[in-house]
Order: structure tokens, then sequence, then C-alpha cells
């Protein structure tokens, strides 16, 4: 299911695969031991945006790095920074994309929405202490802190909604 997340579901996953798990560490950088508290630290989102990572296989006991966009509405763990670090799917840990010194080239099949000046790529930068979603349900923004699953999730006002992004069309009459 592309659009959910289960954390533990992945923690299970791992604490029962010891040669994946290992793999799978050495790319988020904890140890094997920290895995359960690292998981719980990420939060569940839905990309809204075509974005680019590293995406990380599994082959002959190591884990494979290919630089991939992940499709808008793809459901992901980001850790409070907003880096996407999980690819809820599959389970595969996700790092920044490598730099680019040429143009970037896309290969495989492409989506009907996608379009390389859509493209982006999260870098850490500063903290987030509160996301600001899109319930899928009802289409509504709501917020969510920092490492909560949406048992935390809370309402936006449309005041708050300006205050972020003052210059909304949206937000002129206020």
């Amino acid at each position: 299911d592309r659009a959910t997340c289960d954390r533990d579901q992945l923690i299970s996953f791992l604490e029962s695969n010891a040669t994946k798990a290992r793999a799978w560490a050495a790319v988020v950088g904890v140890p094997v031991a920290d895995i359960r508290s690292y998981v719980n630290s990420l939060t569940p989102v839905i990309l809204q945006r075509d974005t680019r990572v590293t995406n990380h296989g599994y082959r002959n006991g190591r884990a494979t790095p290919i630089q991939s966009v992940l499709q808008a509405g793809t459901a992901v763990l980001v850790d409070e920074y907003g880096v996407p670090r999980v690819k809820c799917n599959c389970g595969n840990p996700l790092g920044e994309p490598r730099a680019l010194s040429t143009r970037a080239r896309y290969t495989g099949t492409r989506w009907p929405t996608f379009s390389p000046a859509n493209v982006i790529r999260v870098t850490v930068d500063v903290k987030v202490s509160v996301f600001i979603l899109v319930d899928v349900a009802g289409g509504e923004p709501i917020s969510r802190p920092p490492g909560t699953a949406g048992d935390e999730d809370g309402e936006i006002l449309i005041d708050d909604v300006c205050e972020l992004y003052p210059d909304d069309p949206g937000c002129a009459s206020i």
C-alpha cells in the first residue's frame, strides 16, 4: 500500500531479520539495537510533490543505493527535518539524493503527472516543530508533531495557514 506507514511492522520485520537489519541500520546511521527508537522517532507523511532521494535496495547482505524519484502520494517516514528516511510500502531506507554535477537524466516508466521541473529534494536545514499536512480523507490542513503517527494531529485554523503562507490568494481577504 503506497499510502500507508506501519512503523511497528517495519520494526518487527527488522528485528526478525538480523542481516537486513544490519544493512538497514548502516544506511540510516544507527546501531541495530537503536532501530526501534529511531523508527519511532520518525513521522509518517504522504509526499505532496515528486521527491528525489537515494533509495536503498538489498542484495547479498548489503544495502544497494540507487538515485530515485518518489511519486507524490507515496507514504514515507521523515525525520525531524522533514527529510524522507524510509519508504513505507517496502521499508527501504532513504537518504538525501546524491549531488548532481550534470543535468539529471531520468529513466523508467513515467507517471502521467511527472515533470522534471517539479521534482524537489528535501535537505537538512531547520528542525520542524510541527508538520503541516493535508488530511487525505477530508482535504483539510492538519498539524502533526514530529515523531507522532497521527494520534496527536491537530486542526489548523485559517489564520495559522495565513501566517505560514501570507501570499496565498485565500489569505488576501483576512
